[in-house]
């Protein structure tokens, strides 16, 4: 074909089916829709250059297709007007042969999870593999080269540049990063701040989180069977509520060093500062990221965990990543739960799919053609608009103000702090066990 190279703009969010298919992608802060033609040619452009054409035209106009840079001149616009979103994990290096390549993929297989699609989707040189990581804290790809120069003497501004166009290049075509148009404000904090303790619970009122409920499967209806679910899961800021578990951070992976081997940290980065965890610690952060769907991660359940794995002093582990926050250990329905939404906010992984054809009431994760993992409706609608806001609560105010603009009634969907609650925080669970997304600290 003749004319600029092309390369797509935005984080796919796949085709909700309902009475009528809708394409959405989201561009920057906004979500917008594609029709069939915009769709397939946007999906296309990952891959191969569409050939001129009214549609590519149109989503050139619309923002969703950007010109690369055509020579080195160029290079400076382009960084300047877009920034790089990761859309993976971070598998860092590993021993032997392979140590000077870094890896950028999905974490070993779990049961359910990733479909085949575990393991290293790209593996980069260790300076692009810092600038991969650090995109998601950078407002644009300017800023990005600005900050690798700072800490790379060694590199030149002009050669970061257009590492910085290639990397971006590579990363969408591989499905590995999002481009998205350069933002204004930052998108991450500097450094995690403490949450404030929660305020102690009444003893004489409190409820066992663990005890077993027998809930009617059809609420409506008086002979309806019932299930048995435990209460954490049913209320989860009933009175006497522990305090839940959620990992921080997007994760680097461990570093080995190229001549011996050996492990020399473990890398999470939350928001502009990057964590360095030892392999115990390491290791205890992941088993509170993955979660258990048939148990509430609290201190004592995951120090439980840790232990079950060999894993020596896990307690001590686990508050030394609570007092970093890395790890954060936040009690449903109280004060110190709505300043955790107003601290933090949740970065979305992988492509959306969307839903099936069948009108289950799942979404599923991956990239076009294979799916890695599936969620209920409501994790994926904070998924979905996790990345237009700047906070978790600011994001849990607009889903309210959208569902009351719907004639909802229920105040777990139409009150924010009542969302949070009864909602969010399983919403949040879901997502992180998953994989499909990570928390870190506002702006």
């Amino acid at each position: 074909m003749s004319g600029p190279l092309l390369i797509p703009v935005g984080h796919y969010h796949g085709t909700l089916h309902g009475e009528q298919a809708t394409h959405l992608v989201r561009l920057g802060t906004r979500t917008v829709p594609l029709d069939d033609d915009e769709h397939a040619t946007w999906l296309l452009a990952h891959d191969d250059q569409p050939e001129p054409s009214e549609v590519v035209s149109r989503l050139h106009r619309r923002g969703l297709l950007a010109e690369l840079p055509a020579g080195p001149d160029q290079n400076a616009g382009f960084v300047a007007r877009y920034r790089l979103e990761p859309l993976l994990h971070g598998l860092g290096n590993t021993p032997g042969a392979g140590a000077g390549r870094f890896r950028v993929g999905l974490p070993d297989e779990r049961a359910g999870r990733w479909t085949g699609l575990s393991g290293s989707w790209a593996e980069l040189g260790p300076l692009v593999y810092g600038m991969w990581r650090w995109a998601a804290a950078s407002r644009s790809l300017a800023e990005l080269c600005e900050a690798t120069e700072a800490t790379e003497a060694s590199a030149s501004p002009d050669a970061l540049v257009e590492q910085a166009v290639r990397l971006a290049a590579v990363s969408v075509a591989g499905w590995t990063a999002a481009l998205q148009p350069a933002a204004s404000a930052n998108l991450v904090g500097a450094s995690a701040p403490p949450l404030p303790a929660a305020e102690p619970a009444d003893p004489a009122g409190a409820q066992d989180p663990d005890e077993v409920l027998e809930l009617p499967w059809f609420p409506d209806r008086p002979d309806s069977p019932t299930v048995p679910v435990p209460r954490w899961k049913t209320d989860p800021g009933h009175p006497g509520a522990a305090g839940w578990l959620f990992a921080v951070g997007h994760d680097g992976g461990p570093f080995h060093r190229p001549d011996d081997g050996s492990f020399v940290t473990h890398l999470v980065r939350v928001g502009a500062t990057d964590h360095r965890l030892a392999a115990a610690g390491a290791r205890v952060w992941g088993i509170v990221r993955g979660a258990d769907p048939k148990r509430l991660w609290t201190r004592d359940a995951v120090a439980a965990a840790a232990a079950d794995e060999g894993i020596a002093d896990a307690a001590t582990h686990l508050d030394d990543l609570i007092g970093r926050a890395v790890v954060l250990e936040v009690r449903p329905g109280t004060v110190q739960a709505a300043e955790f939404a107003r601290t933090y906010r949740v970065f979305p992984l992988l492509h959306g799919l969307g839903t099936p054809e069948d009108g289950a009431r799942v979404f599923t994760y991956g990239v076009p053609g294979r799916w890695a993992a599936r969620s209920g409706l409501d994790s994926s609608v904070l998924w979905r608009t996790a990345g237009q806001w700047p906070t978790l609560w600011e994001t849990l105010v607009a889903q309210a103000e959208q569902y009351r603009g719907l004639g909802v009634t229920d105040p777990t969907l139409t009150d924010p702090a009542e969302f949070l609650t009864a909602r969010c925080f399983h919403a949040i669970r879901d997502l992180l066990e998953a994989g499909v997304a990570y928390l870190d600290v506002a702006p």
